[in-house]
């Protein structure tokens, strides 16, 4: 992992920033093998996740059966992730390996490990913790200092949290929590965006099978955002598109997009989510 650039862990420096702390229930009871399984395909999809996250504007740290990772920029990324992160681990394992997430808005300071590696202490990764050991399996927690930003960063965002109580820390500290729900459609735009893409399922089908071959299991979750967030189909090919780091893939998807946008509606041959064709 690299640091900010210009930034040097040996130059004592307090971060503030948005703290990720990501669980896998039932992790430590898998074999080696599963483990090691397990944590390659996290790593991936974690990697999927942050690639449109600056790298100078992120950390992240392995914690064994899980993630830490640190977002300096705009706090909404990291709750975006949060869901992605929750949702793609849902899909590949099911119940099997649920996951859990805490997050918090705190000061941190990037340190050298025993091994020379980046590391992070502080009161933040501290709470962070904390936040993550009251969630339940498939749930997203966050703390007071966290909902208070993030809850006004939209006129809708509050709607997106529900209080889940005060619990008390091993330490006695008292942590007033919420729980990160999902809102449905609500707003007359956004409802007309849902009622228009959905009245035309094939087509988003065939988008899905033409997106998949570019981000991988991405596809299906970064559809549906897309198809809630643009009434039209230029916006939501376009909003599709800006997830394709290849600027020839990109391009390509735009061209097969437009071909599937043209074409007369078909019934899909294949439910949605079922593999694209090879």
């Amino acid at each position: 992992m690299t640091p900010p650039s210009g930034f040097s862990p040996q130059g004592p420096r307090n971060l503030l920033c948005t703290i990720l702390f990501l669980d896998l229930v039932g992790y430590s009871a898998r074999s080696v093998d599963q483990q090691a399984r397990i944590k390659e395909r996290l790593t991936a999809l974690v990697s999927q996740v942050l690639r449109d996250i600056p790298p100078d504007s992120r950390l992240s740290i392995d914690t064994g059966d899980g993630a830490a990772l640190c977002f300096l920029g705009d706090p909404q990324a990291a709750l975006q992730a949060a869901r992605l992160l929750r949702d793609l681990l849902a899909q590949r394992y099911g119940a099997s390996l649920p996951v859990r997430i805490g997050l918090h808005l705190g000061p941190v300071r990037v340190v050298s490990d025993i091994n020379g590696r980046i590391n992070l202490v502080g009161d933040g990764i501290n709470v962070a913790r904390r936040i993550l050991d009251f969630a339940q399996p498939q749930q997203i927690l966050v703390s007071r200092a966290c909902f208070d930003v993030m809850s006004r960063l939209g006129d809708e965002a509050a709607r997106g949290f529900q209080p889940a109580g005060a619990c008390r820390d091993k330490h006695g500290r008292l942590h007033e929590l919420h729980s990160v729900v999902d809102v449905p459609v609500g707003t007359h735009e956004s409802a007309q965006a849902y009622r228009a893409t959905r009245l035309a399922a094939p087509r988003l089908v065939a988008l899905e099978r033409a997106l998949v071959r570019h981000v991988g299991p991405l596809a299906r979750l970064l559809l549906e955002q897309a198809a809630d967030a643009d009434a039209a189909w230029p916006g939501l090919v376009e909003n599709l598109a800006a997830h394709i780091a290849s600027p020839g893939a990109r391009e390509a998807f735009r061209q097969e997009a437009r071909r599937i946008l043209s074409a007369p509606d078909q019934p899909p041959l294949n439910p949605p989510g079922a593999p694209p064709p090879r």
